[in-house]
């Protein structure tokens, strides 16, 4: 890969960052709504659902809480916010001409203690302390994997930066030694401007940096993830029908004007049949049959199933009773 000679830190422009990919929720909040709304309420998994579902929740609110910081970020920083490159994943991922910054996120409330002669950091909150694996060594094993990833495909080899985030406001961290890289997320515009500063030399030209840029993207995918299976639960156990939209109750009773009625809620929705399709696609595949269909949604007929999924103007693979409707962009 060529490189390009020479130039200082480019001039900081806070008004025009770029991102090249947005943060997106991670596929398993979506899966596991799914899950727990389809569970009967006294189901004996339905806690521990609950409960890591709560913990996605709040990691993903606090790699959101980040992407403020990194809208002060100069535009010479591509930035990725959530990317999948085969078996790792990295919250926030900035390349620019000179350099490469990894941002690992983490959103803990309470006291939070460094230790570093047995590698983990402790959290303190409401009287309880809980021990963890210290950040730096995921980070820098990212740190390791991207490094390979470029190599691999041919691209100049860049400094790349591991830095851990601790994005919960009113967290207090101390540590027995200093820990340079391990910030406070309102710090991380001036860490990693920091990092630049330390970089003049531009090993990629504008070109090839969008080049790259256009590669990572590409080259990102959302990782398969089968609920079912990781819980250990039976299709058999799961309820079917509609489900309302607003209060979650199934089933819906479908009227004659071709809409659906929540008996719970009392509210009455044209389309509600669309979410619990997105349901069948996260917990069971990706495509349906007319009979599938039928049976998931609780339809009285196979022309009544066709006519749904007809208007939702869905891909279709195959032909007749082997036709199977594509739920992948519903």
């Amino acid at each position: 890969m060529p490189t390009s000679s020479g130039g200082g830190t480019p001039t900081y422009r806070s008004d025009n960052f770029l991102i090249i990919k947005e943060r997106t929720a991670p596929v398993q909040i979506p899966a596991l709504e799914a899950l727990s709304r389809r569970l009967p309420r006294n189901h004996p998994k339905q806690a521990v659902i609950r409960g890591d579902l709560r913990k996605r929740e709040i990691g993903y609110r606090g790699e959101c809480s980040l992407d403020y910081y990194l809208e002060q970020l100069p535009d010479f920083f591509k930035q990725f916010r959530g990317i999948r490159l085969g078996s790792f994943q990295i919250d926030t991922l900035l390349v620019s001409q000179t350099c490469i910054v990894i941002v690992e996120n983490k959103h803990f409330a309470g006291n939070i203690r460094f230790e570093e002669r047995i590698q983990q950091f402790t959290r303190t909150l409401n009287g309880q302390t809980q021990s963890y694996s210290h950040p730096l060594p995921q980070v820098r094993r990212h740190q390791h994997l991207l490094s390979r990833w470029l190599d691999e495909r041919g691209w100049a080899t860049l400094p790349i930066h591991p830095l851990v985030a601790f994005t919960y406001p009113s967290s207090v961290i101390s540590s027995e030694k200093p820990q340079p890289f391990i910030i406070r997320a309102e710090f991380l515009p001036e860490k990693v401007l920091s990092i630049a500063e330390n970089h003049s030399a531009h090993i990629l030209t504008e070109s090839h940096l969008h080049l790259l840029s256009e590669q990572l993207k590409l080259a990102h995918k959302e990782p398969e993830y089968d609920p079912l299976s990781s819980y250990g639960i039976k299709p058999s156990e799961l309820l079917t029908g509609v489900h309302c939209p607003r209060c979650n109750h199934l089933p819906m009773q479908r009227t004659s004007r071709s809409g659906w009625h929540c008996k719970r809620c009392t509210r009455k929705h044209l389309t509600a049949h669309v979410e619990s399709l997105r349901d069948y696609r996260r917990l069971f595949k990706p495509r349906i049959s007319n009979r599938e269909a039928r049976m998931f949604l609780h339809l009285p007929s196979a022309s009544v199933t066709r006519h749904c999924l007809v208007n939702l103007n869905l891909p279709r693979e195959g032909n007749y009773k082997n036709t199977r409707y594509l739920l992948h962009n519903l």
